[in-house]
C-alpha cells in the first residue's frame, strides 16, 4: 500500500515532468517552422537539420501527449537521454559547415547542462546523473571533432558534473520538502477528520440527548397517570372488598349452626381470598411508595419468635385446606424493624409456599440471629424455582411459577414488594439452596439493634 508521503511525491514528480514535456513541445513547435522557413529560403546550412529535426518532433509531441499516462511518469525521466542524443546529432552536423567549431561545441555545453536541469526538475535522481554521464562523453566528442584542447574537454565535463551534482543534491532536498509537507498535510487532514467525527458525535449525541429527554418526559408523565389510575382503582377496590369481608363474617356465623362442614370451608376460603385481595392492595399502594422512598419506616422492637409464631396461626386454616403442615422454629430474640413492612414480607413469601407446596408438603418459618444480623427464612419442599428464573424473581411483574401448572395469581409484584421492604431495611431477599429444602428463602437484614428477649 502506497503511503501518503509516497504519493504525494509521485504526484509533485508527475507534474515536473508533465512540465519538462511542454517546454520541450514548445521547444519543438518554434524550432520546426524556424528551420522549415530557413530551408524554404535557401538559407546554407539549414537543411541537413530537418531529418533528425521530424523524428525527434515525433517523439516530444508523442511524449507531451502521453504525459498524465503513469507509466510514462516512471520512464520518462530517462527521455533525456534521446534529448542528449538529438543535440548531439544536431551539433555534429552542425560542425562541418560551421565558421565556428568551438563555439558549436559550446553551445552544445550549455545545451546538456540544460537538459541535465530539467531531468533535476522531474525529481529523478537517478535520471539527473544518467543524463549527466551520457553527454559527458558525447560532449567531449564535439569538443574533439572542433578541435578543442584536451583541458577545455576536462572543463567540460566537470562542468556537466557538477551540474549534475548539484541538480541530484536539490532534488534530494525537494524530496524531503515534499515528504514533510505531505506529512503535515496528512496530519492536518487526519486532525481535521477527527473534529469532523468529534463535531458530528457531538451533534449525534445531542440529537440522542433530546429525544432520550423527549422520551423521559412522556414516560414521566405515562408514570404519573399509571400511579393516579392505580391510586383510583386501588380507592375504589377497597369499599366492596370491605362489604364483601363483613358479609362473608357475618355468613360465617350464620352457617356456623348448620354444622356442614363443606359451607363452613367455602366461607372460610372466600374470606382468605379476600384478604388475599385486601392484601394486594395494599402492595400496591405501598409499592408506589417505597420506590418513591415516600414510605418512611416505622421502626419498633420486633419479636422475632412471637412475629413467626403469629404468622403460622394465621396461615393454620389456608395450610390445613391445602394439607400442608407449617412449622415455626425461631429463636427467642428482639431487633429493630418495621414490623407491618416485615410480616407483609413474610406472609406474601408464606402464601407463595402454600400455594407450590404439593398435598402432604411441609413449610417452615425461621428465625435466626447471629454477629448483628438477622436472618428470616421461609422453606418448602414444593419444586425448586430453576437457577436461571432466580436473577429475575424479585423484578417488577415478573412470576415465577411455571405456567404450564395455570395455578399462578397476582401480577408478580408480591416478591417486588417484599424486595422494596427489605430494601427500605437496607437488606437483602434472595433463593438459597439448603439442606432438605427444594426451595429456601432468606431475608438477610444488617446491623440494626439486636438484643435477646428478655425472660418474662
Amino acid at each position: 500500500m502506497i503511503s501518503w508521503e509516497e504519493s504525494a511525491l509521485a504526484e509533485q514528480s508527475a507534474r515536473a515532468f508533465a512540465f519538462a514535456s511542454r517546454v520541450r513541445a514548445f521547444a519543438v513547435l518554434v524550432f520546426v517552422p524556424l528551420v522549415g522557413w530557413h530551408t524554404a529560403q535557401g538559407d546554407e546550412g539549414w537543411e541537413p537539420y530537418l531529418k533528425p529535426l521530424v523524428p525527434y518532433a515525433l517523439f516530444a509531441l508523442a511524449i507531451f501527449q502521453l504525459r498524465f499516462r503513469q507509466w510514462v511518469h516512471q520512464v520518462g525521466a530517462f527521455s533525456f537521454l534521446v534529448d542528449v542524443l538529438f543535440v548531439f546529432a544536431m551539433q555534429m552536423l552542425a560542425l562541418p559547415t560551421s565558421p565556428f567549431p568551438a563555439g558549436v561545441a559550446g553551445f552544445s555545453l550549455g545545451l546538456f547542462s540544460l537538459l541535465v536541469l530539467l531531468a533535476g526538475s522531474s525529481m529523478h535522481r537517478d535520471a539527473t546523473l544518467a543524463t549527466a554521464l551520457f553527454a559527458a562523453p558525447l560532449q567531449v566528442a564535439l569538443m574533439r571533432q572542433a578541435g578543442v584542447g584536451l583541458g577545455a574537454q576536462l572543463s567540460a565535463v566537470v562542468v556537466l558534473g557538477a551540474a549534475a551534482l548539484a541538480q541530484a543534491g536539490f532534488v534530494r532536498r525537494l524530496v524531503t520538502m515534499v515528504r514533510s509537507a505531505a506529512s503535515l498535510e496528512v496530519a492536518h487532514r487526519l486532525e481535521t477528520e477527527r473534529v469532523q467525527k468529534l463535531e458530528d458525535a457531538r451533534a449525534t449525541i445531542a440529537t440522542l440527548y433530546e429525544e432520550a429527554e423527549a422520551r423521559n418526559r412522556q414516560l414521566s408523565t405515562l408514570q404519573t397517570e399509571k400511579d393516579v389510575l392505580t391510586s383510583l382503582l386501588v380507592h375504589d377496590l377497597r369499599a366492596p372488598l370491605s362489604a364483601v369481608k363483613a358479609n362473608l363474617d357475618w355468613l360465617k356465623g350464620e352457617v356456623g349452626a348448620l354444622n356442614d362442614e363443606d359451607v363452613t370451608q367455602a366461607v372460610a376460603e372466600s374470606r382468605q381470598v379476600t384478604d388475599r385481595l385486601t392484601g394486594m392492595i395494599g402492595d400496591l399502594l405501598n409499592i408506589s411508595k417505597l420506590e418513591a422512598k415516600a414510605l418512611p419506616l416505622q421502626a419498633g422492637p420486633v419479636l422475632a419468635r412471637t412475629m413467626l409464631q403469629s404468622l403460622g396461626k394465621q396461615l393454620a386454616a389456608q395450610a390445613r385446606s391445602r394439607q400442608v403442615t407449617v412449622t415455626v422454629e425461631a429463636e427467642d430474640f428482639t431487633f429493630d424493624g418495621d414490623q407491618s413492612l416485615l410480616l407483609r414480607t413474610l406472609e406474601n413469601l408464606s402464601s407463595n409456599a402454600l400455594r407450590y407446596t404439593p398435598p402432604s408438603g411441609r413449610v417452615q418459618l425461621e428465625a435466626r440471629a447471629g454477629g448483628g444480623e438477622v436472618l428470616l427464612f421461609v422453606r418448602n419442599d414444593g419444586n425448586p424455582i430453576p437457577p436461571h428464573v432466580r436473577p429475575t424473581l424479585f423484578d417488577k411483574f415478573v412470576q415465577g411459577g411455571d405456567a404450564k401448572e395455570n395455578r399462578r395469581v397476582g401480577w408478580g409484584l408480591g416478591l417486588y414488594f417484599c424486595k422494596l421492604c427489605v430494601d427500605a431495611h437496607g437488606g437483602s431477599i434472595s433463593v438459597e439452596d439448603a439442606p432438605g429444602w427444594p426451595t429456601s428463602f432468606v431475608v438477610r437484614l444488617p446491623r440494626l439493634v439486636v438484643t435477646a428477649a428478655r425472660a418474662a
